[in-house]
């Protein structure tokens, strides 16, 4: 494998010049947004590595965002 993380796509919502895509996980859901024109079908399988400064975690519980991925710092940083 080459990293990352990979799920069957569930969702596309388009959102104008980009789409929302929702991929269910071994773990929790993930989303993630992708230039348009390049959506993928649901039910098709992606792999999505996490960018640094651009990834957001949210608690499963509430959907309260709780913060931010920073792979530089080794882990979640509080916003």
């Amino acid at each position: 494998a080459n990293g990352g993380i990979e799920g069957r796509v569930s969702i596309v919502e388009n959102l104008g010049t980009s789409a929302l895509v929702t991929l269910p996980t071994s773990g929790p859901n993930v989303q993630v947004t992708v230039a348009e024109g390049r959506e993928p079908e649901p039910g098709s399988t992606m792999r999505v590595t996490p960018r640094d400064g651009r990834t957001l975690v949210y608690r499963a519980g509430d959907g309260e965002l709780i913060g931010g991925l920073d792979q530089t710092e080794g882990g979640l940083s509080p916003l």
